[in-house]
């Protein structure tokens, strides 16, 4: 069995938010509340509360006010932050792949899951199930 402290989390942040500039938001995506709650703090609480405390985020060049706002608000987990623009979700997530090095969970800051499905994957990867995968439920 795996242990929770092993099992990291991985937090893709580094889309450039095109659509939400165009409606007018001037923040990071990750940073657009979402019932008065930034949605990186959503993905990362429903990490926190499965137990995993170890995580690693990318968030694209122009997102600075993101790694600064979580390493803040979230001073007592383990927090990697990788600051690189990508071309992609698939980038980002090979980039995100490589730094879990173990059994992890990953998952893109706008399609967070919701802490019951956090915590059943949580379930898999301590069953030993093998591989990564970004999970994008349907709705």
């Amino acid at each position: 069995m795996i242990s929770v402290a092993r099992c990291r989390g991985g937090i893709i942040a580094a889309g450039e938010g095109r659509r939400l500039r165009a409606t007018g938001f001037s923040m990071p995506k990750p940073l657009v509340p979402v019932a008065g709650v930034p949605l990186i703090e959503w993905v990362i609480g429903n990490f926190r509360a499965a137990g995993i405390t170890s995580l690693v985020m990318i968030v694209n060049e122009q997102s600075h006010a993101c790694p600064d706002w979580v390493q803040s608000r979230f001073s007592d987990l383990d927090v990697e932050v990788i600051v690189k623009t990508t071309a992609s979700s698939l980038e980002s997530f090979l980039e995100i792949n490589r730094r879990l090095a173990g059994p992890g969970l990953a998952v893109n800051v706008t399609h967070e899951l919701g802490l019951a499905e956090t915590v059943r994957a949580h379930e898999l990867v301590e069953a030993g199930t093998r591989g990564r995968v970004v999970i994008r439920p349907d709705r």
